[in-house]
């Protein structure tokens, strides 16, 4: 009832305003035109009366403030809880906080009110995401660095009613909207450009956990490989959901590097990897990328700035929140929940033409 009450007080307001009349009818008056008793009615104009849109003067009656106008405006916005992991970094340096970035900015273009929740886990996003469901009108989850069970997925399917959208995590079996990188495709894209380079002697640099984002682009270059007969050395940094990237990436390339990393390039499944191991290489007293190249995967801003700077395979994120909001306003007419973004090769100075073994110029007819 106090609900029913204040909505009705908030649509005589937005009248009013457009008649350019101040002064709303008495706390009695209003209580005739709803169900809400008395003392709900004068609850709900104290409540309007903090929130800033009226001012009530004794003896003369409410009135509607000059500052109303504006606060209907954002009460009338759609509101978006965005849930996500923790911040380890800023939108230069870390994919997470560019993915919330890029929302916030689109949100507020598109005028939705954003509200961003930090998870630490799937149980903690579907607590606080089922708390929410029915008081937001849109619920989008950057998924923690962690497999999804069972009975988890099964309660994913419970908010698939709403709008409810899940980035950056593929899943193709789900009614549940999902919009990703093509991580496989990826994984190909840094592979032809190595063998373009003429690098035959390639080592993948696993520096994510090994969830399905990890593991498709490992697959990508793999099977890119495979067609040309060449097998990639994997390089297992064992990164379990919140460890440091870049440490475990340098650690474990320096550790290589003293017991023999026979290798002309080097594919890290992502920035925070690639960076790590350059800083080892540089630090073990060779050179990036005359004696080895290195090559990630996000196009990071980090890495662009950088000596050298990083070639990367660069990340759809504008594409994927553009998608996003396509799907929340309705404007998305695909019937397919899945949505795979190509991302693309943003070349940068970390990958230098290998002179040691030439590849035959038939090798490169292979498949996109």
């Amino acid at each position: 009832m106090f609900d029913d009450a204040r909505n009705y007080v908030l649509e005589l307001i937005e009248q009013k305003l457009e008649q350019q009349i101040e002064r709303l009818p008495t706390d009695r008056q209003i209580t005739e035109k709803v169900t809400a008793s008395y003392a709900t009615v004068r609850l709900v104009m104290g409540n309007l009366e903090r929130d800033g849109f009226i001012r009530r003067i004794r003896g003369a009656g409410t009135y509607i403030t000059t500052s109303a106008r504006e606060l209907m405006k954002q009460l009338r916005k759609k509101h978006l809880v965005f849930f996500r992991p923790p911040n380890f970094g800023n939108s230069a340096n870390c994919y997470n906080e560019w993915v919330a970035s890029q929302l916030r900015d689109q949100a507020e273009s598109n005028g939705w009110k954003t509200t961003i929740v930090w998870v630490s886990s799937h149980d903690d996003f579907l607590k606080n995401a089922h708390g929410v469901y029915h008081s937001t009108d849109a619920i989008v989850y950057l998924p923690v660095s962690e497999s999804f069970t069972l009975e988890q997925l099964s309660e994913l399917r419970k908010l698939d009613s709403k709008s409810f959208v899940i980035l950056d995590f593929e899943l193709p079996n789900l009614s549940i909207y999902n919009i990703a990188t093509d991580n496989r495709r990826g994984g190909g894209l840094a592979a032809k450009y190595l063998l373009s380079m003429n690098h035959r002697k390639i080592g993948v640099l696993v520096c994510e956990p090994r969830l399905n984002q990890c593991r498709a682009r490992v697959q990508g270059i793999s099977e890119m490989l495979d067609l040309v007969e060449i097998k990639p050395i994997i390089i297992d940094c064992h990164v379990k959901k919140d460890d440091d990237r870049y440490a475990l990436a340098y650690n474990t390339v320096k550790q290589q590097l003293k017991t023999g990393l026979d290798v002309t390039a080097l594919f890290a499944v992502s920035d925070s990897g690639a960076l790590g191991a350059i800083q080892a290489i540089q630090d073990a007293g060779f050179k990036v990328p005359e004696d080895i190249s290195v090559i990630g995967f996000d196009g990071l801003e980090i890495g662009k700035k950088i000596k050298p700077k990083l070639t990367s395979v660069q990340q759809p994120v504008e594409k994927l929140i553009s998608i996003l909001f396509d799907i929340l306003e309705n404007k998305e007419k695909s019937n397919s929940f899945q949505h795979l973004i190509s991302p693309t090769l943003s070349e940068g100075e970390s990958v230098k033409k290998s002179n040691k073994i030439k590849i035959k110029p038939s090798l490169f007819a292979l498949s996109s």
